[in-house]
């Protein structure tokens, strides 16, 4: 018996050393990181500087990039998705093809060059930021409304709650509020989100070099990506970016039990990664697509990988007719592949709204 005591109460102090263990090396680990990222944060201060003009809204500096003028027959503003943190600079090239349009971008808090802070995300709350700091560098009174994924929760409401601000929505990789509808409230939001914030704070995201940007297709500048690191190296996730993340399901419920803005024309163009060129010019996609199309002779990646949008455009149309759907060769993240051919799309599809 003495001699099973000794073992349980040996193995016991090994464990609690072990632990112990552990738990100073991660801490020493993280304070290296933290100090690490502190001196790294004050060489790159000098590539946070805000390319836009710096809004004030609810007492907070937010970025808008404002391009062109009042004098071009329409508004384009642009509504980022959650987890865009450069998304000032990544459109940068889109913007370059739409000099016929007057551009609005906003940060909203929490992103890109805008302040972070304990900010109220409902989705009312973030709707009116946004047309706060809209109104505040363009006095034109209504907009198309262009959307990228999750931000299309919001462009429906912004179209429900003020039909005549929203001229038409062009939806990139578009997400509807449906798609929300079946999902825990904290499904993009627990406890590992909260821990990622902290993390951030102490730089030890720094050490993971796949959440960098690439520039696979040459689009961007050496300075552009050097500013986009330093975006994600700052600021890869905010708080502002956690209590988005938080509401985010809450929000698309609310707007999902919305009526449909029926009256509002919407372009939604839907990127497929398996349609030619993109498959050929991603190695990564190429070898999905081997590993799907073992599936059998009658599955058909390309057919089937936008079938849920095409679906619910297809019954929305038998009731309202309002949606024009188009699919293109690319990554979801449109924006960072062919800036001509989605300028291009837009502007057709714009120019026939006349």
């Amino acid at each position: 018996m003495r001699k099973k005591n000794f073992f349980w109460k040996l193995l016991l102090k090994v464990l609690l050393v072990v632990i112990l263990a552990f738990v100073l090396t991660i801490g020493a680990l993280l304070i290296i990181a933290g100090v690490r990222h502190s001196s790294l944060k004050k060489e790159e201060a000098q590539y946070l500087v805000p390319p836009g003009e710096v809004v004030n809204v609810n007492g907070h500096d937010l970025n808008v990039i404002h391009r062109g003028d009042e004098t071009k027959d329409k508004a384009l503003v642009f509504v980022h998705s959650n987890k865009s943190i450069d998304n000032a600079v990544t459109l940068s090239p889109l913007f370059d093809e739409l000099e016929d349009y007057e551009i609005i971008y906003v940060d909203r808090s929490g992103y890109g060059f805008s302040d972070d802070y304990d900010a109220d995300k409902s989705i009312d709350a973030m709707l009116d930021e946004v047309r706060q700091a809209v109104q505040a560098v363009s006095e034109r009174k209504s907009y198309i409304v262009v959307a990228e994924k999750a931000a299309g929760v919001m462009a429906i409401h912004w179209a429900n709650r003020y039909p005549d601000e929203v001229e038409a929505i062009v939806g990139l990789h578009m997400f509807f509020p449906d798609q929300y509808t079946e999902l825990e409230d904290d499904a993009y939001c627990n406890m590992s989100n909260k821990l990622l914030v902290t993390l951030v704070k102490c730089g030890a995201h720094r050490y993971a070099s796949s959440i960098y940007p690439s520039n696979d297709f040459s689009l961007y500048t050496e300075r552009q990506m050097t500013v986009r690191n330093a975006l994600v190296s700052n600021r890869f996730y905010t708080k502002g970016m956690y209590n988005e993340d938080k509401q985010i399901v809450k929000n698309a419920k609310l707007v999902a039990a919305e009526p449909w803005p029926e009256a509002t024309p919407m372009y939604l163009i839907y990127a497929n990664p398996f349609m030619d060129p993109y498959l050929h010019e991603s190695a990564d996609m190429q070898e999905l697509y081997n590993q799907v199309t073992e599936q059998g002779e009658e599955y058909d990646p390309v057919a089937s990988y936008n079938d849920y949008y095409r679906t619910y455009v297809e019954d929305k149309n038998k009731r309202t007719g309002n949606i024009t759907i188009e699919e293109i060769s690319g990554p979801e993240k449109l924006i960072t592949y062919n800036p001509k051919e989605l300028a291009k799309l837009i502007s057709d599809y714009t120019n026939s709204l006349e």
